[in-house]
């Protein structure tokens, strides 16, 4: 038997939060309205709006927002850190979304190259993004906490006790050797970047990345605003050594970007800002924070962060990866090509 079709429709950002909330859904910041006004401050980047997508009933069952990203001449569409289920999905479901998709591009954007998503199910053709690392492992860091009278101590010994023993002790440690004084410089941050993206260029040399450019971090911070990113920096006799952007979203908050000095690397000053920033966090209402990725085999290159994410949390959570679906083969193949010889000319 031939199963219904879904379909897609364009929504509006009222029934959006509406669907989320019944729900009890705390969206991903890149599914957020401020995240869509950051994207459109990029010269190559549209924010498309807010879509819903329905069963044959014509019931909702998932919604997202989605951005046009332009790609060496073309663009392809992204439902970044979505769609989000209103209902917890099996793979004929996921594959009847990922038809909906396909089937009404005209709604969505008919030049595009392709759709990225985070599947659950990847089905047949469903490929990993050439132009970022994604993953489908990461961890969680309970920071949840008996209540809010609590003091800063006690709190954050609540929130130590769930860390593994290997974790308890190298933040123990780091809290009496690194010498870092920790704070929350989200002000400081937004008047003047330089600083924090001193330290960030020296982590990208010694880590073999390319850093956004200065008015990237800036831009995200002012747009999203305090509510929805913070910056916690660690100082070492005043000198900034480490610093970490931190997003917000209910009670839900990612680990986003960090960088820290090469020569405190080795000191735990790593272990104690996220120890600090975790219990600061807390007192915002915040009961999870997202680690944002650990290695494994579809992500080999995060491997290295296996042993120092681990440690903070006993579990390991599987999420969705990010896949890409193809709606237009010949130019995808093409553009593809022409990434593959640009990455050759670099090497």
């Amino acid at each position: 038997m031939t199963q219904a079709r879904w379909t897609l429709r364009r929504s509006s950002h009222e029934e959006f939060d509406a669907l989320l909330a019944q729900a009890a859904i705390d969206p991903p910041i890149e599914q957020t309205i401020e995240w869509a006004h950051f994207e459109e401050s990029d010269a190559d980047r549209q924010a498309l709006g807010v879509f819903v997508v329905e069963d044959s009933t014509q019931r909702p069952r998932a919604v997202f927002r989605v951005t046009r990203i332009n790609d060496h001449g073309t663009h392809f569409v992204w439902l970044r850190h979505g769609p989000l289920w209103l209902s917890e999905p099996c793979a004929q479901e996921e594959r009847a979304l990922v038809d909906a998709l396909v089937n009404d591009m005209k709604i969505l954007d008919a030049g595009a190259t392709h759709i990225r998503l985070d599947l659950r199910f990847p089905a047949e053709g469903a490929l990993l993004p050439a132009s970022m690392i994604t993953y489908d492992r990461t961890v969680i860091v309970d920071t949840s906490i008996s209540s809010l009278d609590l003091d800063r101590d006690a709190a954050a010994q609540e929130i130590l006790s769930r860390f593994k023993s290997r974790g308890r002790r190298d933040v123990r440690k780091a809290i009496r050797e690194s010498g870092l004084v920790c704070a929350d410089e989200t002000d400081q941050a937004r008047e003047d970047f330089e600083e924090y993206h001193a330290v960030m260029r020296e982590t990208a040399e010694r880590d073999g990345f390319v850093p956004w450019p200065k008015m990237t971090y800036e831009r995200m911070i002012r747009i999203l605003g305090p509510d929805r990113v913070r910056v916690y920096a660690g100082r070492c006799e005043g000198e900034l050594v480490c610093w970490a952007i931190v997003t917000i979203c209910g009670t839900q908050a990612c680990y986003f970007y960090a960088a820290s000095k090469s020569a405190v690397s080795r000191r735990g000053v790593a272990d104690r800002l996220l120890f600090f920033f975790c219990t600061e966090l807390a007192f915002l209402g915040v009961k999870q924070v997202d680690l944002m990725g650990i290695g494994s085999d579809i992500a080999p290159g995060l491997m290295s962060l296996n042993t120092f994410k681990t440690k903070f949390s006993s579990e390991v959570q599987q999420v969705p990866a990010a896949r890409e679906i193809v709606v237009r083969p010949w130019v995808y193949s093409s553009v593809s090509r022409a990434r593959r010889f640009v990455r050759y000319l670099r090497r």
